[in-house]
């Protein structure tokens, strides 16, 4: 190519590219594995957050319709719905109910799925704390959740909670 052909054609590269930044088209990246992995530590996170402000419906916003978990002593829950009931239920037992999960390894699936965008495996510790009239008890274990993706929403589609320890006045 000449070296006139050449400015010719950065000059059209150069218009082209003008005239789709001026139409208010904007090319993003697709977000890394990092970003995905902070995403869903970040999630997780602002999840616990809502649970010490015992906000239930910004608590229900990270599962998915049909979530289904069991709970460190092995109740089973299905659903949104009856997930929530339970948080209400142990709100209205416990003035100072706290729950808080700890990711320590979040890994994305290189699975393809037809009911999801993404999965991911994430995995840590977990401990309940609660005060009755006989003190403080504190429940300790590890938990694995699955996470989907769609539409561009990471959201908790299972969850497995294991009790490994409990100290205090009120343990199962």
């Amino acid at each position: 190519m000449s070296g006139q052909a050449l400015m010719v054609r950065r000059t059209l590269v150069a218009i082209m590219l003008t005239a789709v930044g001026g139409c208010g088209i904007q090319f993003t990246r697709a977000p890394s594995a990092a970003d995905e992995v902070q995403t869903i530590r970040d999630a997780r996170l602002a999840q616990n957050d809502a649970i010490t402000e015992r906000d239930i419906e910004a608590i229900a916003g990270y599962w998915e319709r049909g979530v289904r978990s069991t709970a460190g002593t092995g109740i089973f829950v299905t659903g949104r719905a009856e997930y929530r009931r339970a948080f209400q239920d142990e709100f209205r037992n416990f003035n100072d109910l706290v729950y808080s999960r700890t990711p320590d390894f979040i890994e994305l699936s290189s699975v393809r799925v037809s009911n999801a965008d993404k999965l991911a495996s994430e995995s840590g510790t977990w401990t309940k704390s609660w005060t009755t009239s006989e003190g403080q008890t504190e429940l300790y274990g590890l938990y694995d959740a699955m996470w989907r993706k769609r539409n561009g929403q990471w959201r908790i589609r299972s969850e497995l909670f294991i009790a490994l320890s409990c100290t205090g006045a009120d343990c199962p």
